[in-house]
């Protein structure tokens, strides 16, 4: 949290440009459902599920000198979390730069399965939403079968939406007592500014991983050279992840493992 801190203020005395590759957000396909919740196309936000779940820990890999996960269940080198750490983070970061609802309390459990670690490999957190909404955050290296699936879940007075990071291209709409649609990315007829202009190849070709970084990295670099020619942008016009996205994903981690450590105790964020 100190160097956390300290990097913010440090922003915020130099000016300069800080860019943080959170890069699910440089997806078209989540930036169309940023802007569908901003727009008041989904309502008020009333629940909200996200989940991260993964195997990869599921074998004692650093045992067998695997470098991947020899700095992931080290505590000198990773701090105070684990899993919560390293994917929970994505999760609330993923959860409010959609929804653009803050979490304002949150009640987390957290567990180590494997025998001689010392951080999580698994964590289940309640959340209560700063709009009167509520929510679940699940995220786990211990999900047997599991690759990378990030899912996101939005159900509002007005629609619903799912995103996954395994089949980023298509976002799932849904609205009561109507059929359920499938927006597909690269479709500016029917797609927002904000979709469009993150896309970069025609309907039908996958756009993927890679990608979304390549649209953070955009936005960073016309953010610098606006710097460079004396025309700073304003932080709150970036449309990349900043130094307080990664202020808010540490004070994310201090407070739900203060929530664990009290027993699951609401706490606030």
């Amino acid at each position: 949290m100190a160097e956390a801190r300290e990097l913010a203020a440090l922003v915020e005395r130099t000016g300069l440009v800080f860019g943080l590759t959170h890069n699910y957000t440089g997806h078209p396909m989540v930036r169309e459902a940023r802007h569908l919740c901003r727009s008041g196309r989904v309502g008020t936000i009333r629940k909200v599920i996200v989940e991260y779940l993964q195997d990869f820990l599921c074998f004692p890999h650093e045992q067998h000198g695997q470098k991947q996960a020899l700095w992931r269940v080290d505590p000198a080198q990773v701090g105070i979390a684990g899993t919560l750490g390293e994917m929970g983070v994505h999760c609330i970061n993923l959860l409010e730069y959609v929804t653009g609802d803050p979490i304002s309390q949150l009640s987390a459990d957290r567990t180590i399965f494997l025998p001689d670690r010392r951080l999580e490999e698994d964590a289940n957190l309640l959340l209560r939403l700063r709009g009167g909404g509520r929510g679940v955050l699940i995220v786990s290296q211990i999900a047997t079968g599991e690759e990378n699936n990030l899912r996101l879940r939005v159900y509002g007075s007005e629609g619903a939406l799912l995103w996954e990071q395994e089949n980023p291209n298509s976002l799932q709409l849904y609205r009561y007592g109507e059929p359920r649609q499938t927006l597909t990315r690269g479709h500016a007829e029917y797609l927002s500014a904000a979709a469009t202009e993150a896309t970069r190849i025609p309907v039908g070709h996958p756009e993927g991983y890679l990608e979304a970084f390549a649209t953070i990295y955009r936005g960073v670099a016309e953010a610098i050279q606006a710097y460079d020619e004396g025309t700073p942008m304003a932080v709150t016009t970036y449309d990349f992840p900043t130094v307080y996205d990664g202020l808010r994903g540490m004070e994310f981690v201090a407070r739900a493992v203060e929530s664990c450590d009290r027993d699951s105790a609401w706490v606030s964020l």
